[in-house]
């Protein structure tokens, strides 16, 4: 689990394996965000999530981001090894503090 939704606005949604066959849904606060979420704001939405190691990623202004184990086999989801939590951010105004544990960031093709 990456954390908590701390706070979201109307136009926030999330897309979840599990929304697969019913498109994204909205955001909510109290959501735990795991592994494989796509979360995207548009408009003037905003949303931020308490991470779990203590940090907080903020987002608005027509984000996207995905939440990724690094740590995981792309083929079958399976870990390899020690989970290697990683968001990718595919646009958009994003503000991370990751707090006490590492969490990659990964933007057009690179790894921050």
């Amino acid at each position: 689990m990456f954390g908590d939704v701390a706070a979201t606005s109307a136009g926030a949604t999330v897309r979840t394996d599990d929304d697969d066959a019913l498109g994204a849904r909205p955001l909510a606060t109290g959501d735990e965000v795991v592994a494989g979420w796509v979360v995207e704001t548009t408009g003037d939405a905003t949303a931020s999530i308490d991470l779990a190691g203590g940090g907080v990623v903020r987002f608005d202004g027509d984000a996207r981001l995905t939440f990724l184990d690094l740590a995981a086999d792309p083929e079958t989801g399976e870990l390899t090894g020690p989970s290697r939590p990683a968001i990718e951010v595919g646009g958009g105004r994003v503000w991370l503090n990751p707090g006490d544990d590492a969490i990659a960031v990964q933007s057009a093709g690179a790894t921050i």
